[in-house]
Order: C-alpha cells, then sequence, then structure tokens
C-alpha cells in the first residue's frame, strides 16, 4: 500500500515538473501514466517557466532530463549520454518505471507457488517458493480465518458439553 502511495506522489511530482518545465498536459500523462484530467487539476495553478513545445523531443534526445524536462549537461567523455539532470531525478524515473528496466532473459525463473500451485516468475534470486507474502503467511501460520473459525468451533463444543455435563 505504501508503495502505491509513493508511486503516486512521484507520478505527481513529475507531471508538476514536466508541466512547469512547458510540457502539454497530455504529453505529461502520457510520459506519467497518469489521465489527462488528473494532469490538468494538479497543474492548474502552475504557469510554465519556458514556452518549449518541442520538450519530448529533447528528452528523446537526451537534451533534457527524463524525469523533470530540466537540461542535461552533456559530459566530454565517451559512453552513454546523460539522460537525467540528477541522481535524484534518476532514482525518482526507475521508481516509477520499474517495467522499462531491461532485465537479463538468463536470470529470470519460472517456479510453482507452494500454496496456489499457480506459476510464478523470479528475477535474480532462485529461493523463493511463493508467489506472494499472502500465500507464504497463510501457508507457514494457516489461514487466520479458517483458524479462528475452528477456535469458535472448539470453544463452543467445550461450553456445550460443559452445560450438558452440568444438566445431567
Amino acid at each position: 500500500m505504501r508503495e502505491k502511495i509513493d508511486k503516486d506522489a512521484l507520478q505527481r511530482e513529475q507531471a508538476q515538473l514536466l508541466r512547469s518545465h512547458g510540457m502539454s498536459a497530455r504529453r505529461a500523462a502520457d510520459i506519467t501514466g497518469l489521465t489527462v484530467d488528473v494532469v490538468r487539476n494538479l497543474c492548474r495553478k502552475i504557469v510554465p517557466n519556458v514556452s518549449d513545445e518541442n520538450l519530448h523531443i529533447k528528452i528523446e534526445n537526451n537534451e533534457a532530463c527524463a524525469f523533470c524536462g530540466a537540461p542535461v549537461e552533456k559530459h566530454g567523455g565517451a559512453g552513454r549520454p546523460r539522460r537525467f539532470c540528477s541522481d535524484h531525478c534518476r532514482r525518482q524515473y526507475w521508481r516509477l518505471h520499474r517495467d522499462e528496466q531491461k532485465k537479463n532473459p538468463d536470470i529470470i525463473f519460472m517456479r510453482i507457488c507452494k500454496y496456489c500451485g499457480q506459476p510464478f516468475e523470479i528475477y535474480g534470486k532462485n529461493d523463493r517458493k511463493y508467489c506472494c507474502r499472502d500465500h507464504y503467511l497463510k501457508d507457514f501460520y494457516g489461514d487466520i480465518a479458517e483458524r479462528e473459525a475452528r477456535n469458535r468451533e472448539e470453544f463452543l463444543t467445550r461450553q456445550l458439553s460443559d452445560l450438558t455435563r452440568l444438566l445431567a
């Protein structure tokens, strides 16, 4: 739940930054994954600092930060061009866009959940036995609702046997 809240806050922050650098609401919505109406409502009071209609082209050409739209400094060395203006923007961007990360297919493993029997994928470590934490807890501790029902049933049968013994 906390990750969802953090992701929403990051998406909103990114949309506001993009709009403040002159990007259209529709383009900011496409980049952040929010709806156009949400972006417009978030940025209603923001007046763009720069009227740059081609900001999305600058982002694609690594001339502007992919998260906030600020200009990216060119470095003189060889290698890959910079995509972000700062480490903060890089971390925030990849936190929002985890599905875009390139994954090595050699370390993607298919397993079957020990609790529900459904197949699931693991990236990296090959030691997971459950598809989610909920199934681990249910398998390890048992289903709480089932346990409570069993306890309630045992309690009621004990009380019933005590009453029958007292009445007899």
